[in-house]
């Protein structure tokens, strides 16, 4: 893969431990970074402060992470080029290559090498409306190339395993990829740490001072314009002004211009002294955070927190506009609103807030989806079902 976080909740910081745990022997291949967006310095940047990380060989929890040379990077279509893959492939010598994504430059020689070393290829994808963009003429350019290299090369992918039906139609409408060569494996939640505790919320809400009648409302991620952030504040607004004792938690940060505004939306109006605002945080501090709310409200493009809030029975409120949330919808694990929406979303967090109820059959429904279908335990045994298939 191009880019490895350690401490994130990303499909790559799981599944392969899931890997690990039943039986199989697992490395990671990456660059010598992690990625640069804007507000990075007040998102990851709270916890990795150099995003330059260095090569060699590295650990994140029993996982080994083989970190080699950037020669370049291009962060305007999140591309980058490293070296020294082909021989670390040689020296391991896998089973199996799980590749990140069928555009990256990694991937293409992952292929090309696999001519001469006997192993499988299979390919994920996490594209979608939002993050596929062909808007500049290189871009262009540069996905023709790709699909001249998998007109040639492609019949050494094993299997393609796109994370949703989006990235489904996007990989078929580029590759021209039959059904019988995808399979859809979702983005899972660790179920271990992400759980129902009493105690977690009793703990959190103390250290947050919020009273046992206060209605928490929480988001988390990073915070970008994609993000709707902003909406929910507005929403807010008017559910406070119709409901009274509800506060909101953003937790997260985003670029200093979109931080400044949202700090704005809140000061200026009735919500100041309920809204909360905390940086970002590990992964593993969420479970506390998701426990301690009542309600989580994920407005804009699609997040692996929204997903991961599901195995603490949080009800939670999501667009009903994009497919990646089908299942959570289709579950009634989830409660959906028109993207964009202010009305919507504001009729939405009202019914959560005064509904007890409802707030119950979805906290069930989703602590059942959770275990049921996604976890990365299953979903690990799954991938490994597809790789011995």
């Amino acid at each position: 893969m191009n880019w490895y976080i350690p401490g994130m909740g990303y499909q790559e910081n799981y599944l392969p431990a899931e890997q690990q745990l039943l039986g199989h022997e697992v490395s990671i291949i990456t660059s010598d970074r992690i990625p640069l967006f804007d507000g990075y310095e007040n998102n990851v940047g709270n916890l990795i402060p150099n995003r330059v990380i260095g090569t060699g060989e590295y650990r994140d929890g029993d996982i080994v992470v083989h970190r080699l040379p950037t020669i370049c990077e291009v962060n305007d279509g999140g591309l980058i080029v490293y070296s020294g893959l082909m021989n670390l492939l040689t020296e391991l010598k896998p089973d199996v290559v799980h590749a990140h994504g069928p555009y990256n430059p990694s991937t293409l020689l992952s292929i090309l090498h696999s001519r001469k070393r006997d192993y499988k290829i299979f390919i994920d994808d996490h594209s979608n409306e939002q993050n596929y963009h062909l808007n500049t003429i290189s871009k262009r350019l540069y996905i023709n190339l790709v699909k001249s290299f998998y007109t040639c090369f492609g019949k050494k992918v094993a299997v393609w395993m796109p994370i949703d039906e989006p990235a489904k139609k996007i990989i078929q409408a580029n590759f021209g990829i039959p059904d019988e060569n995808v399979r859809v494996i979702p983005l899972g939640i660790n179920t271990r740490r992400f759980h129902q505790s009493k105690e977690m919320r009793n703990e959190t809400r103390r250290s947050l001072s919020i009273e046992e009648d206060e209605c928490l409302i929480v988001t988390a991620g990073k915070l970008d314009e994609s993000k709707d952030i902003d909406v929910l504040l507005m929403a807010f607004i008017k559910v406070l002004e119709r409901t009274g004792k509800i506060k909101l938690l953003i937790v997260g940060g985003g670029s200093a211009l979109y931080m400044e505004k949202l700090h704005e939306i809140a000061l200026k109006s009735s919500a100041e002294g309920s809204v909360i605002f905390m940086d970002f945080v590990s992964n593993e501090k969420l479970p506390n955070l998701f426990n301690a709310a009542d309600i989580g409200v994920w407005p804009g493009t699609p997040t692996i927190t929204a997903v991961e809030a599901l195995a603490t029975g949080l009800p939670i409120i999501i667009p009903m506009d994009y497919l990646s949330y089908e299942r959570h919808l289709d579950n009634r694990a989830a409660l959906g609103f028109r993207k964009n929406d202010i009305v919507s979303l504001v009729d939405s967090i009202t019914s959560l807030v005064i509904d007890s109820q409802l707030r119950t059959r979805l906290s069930n429904n989703a602590i059942i989806l959770a275990k049921e279908q996604l976890s990365w335990a299953k979903i690990a045994q799954d991938c490994i079902n597809i790789y011995t298939a």
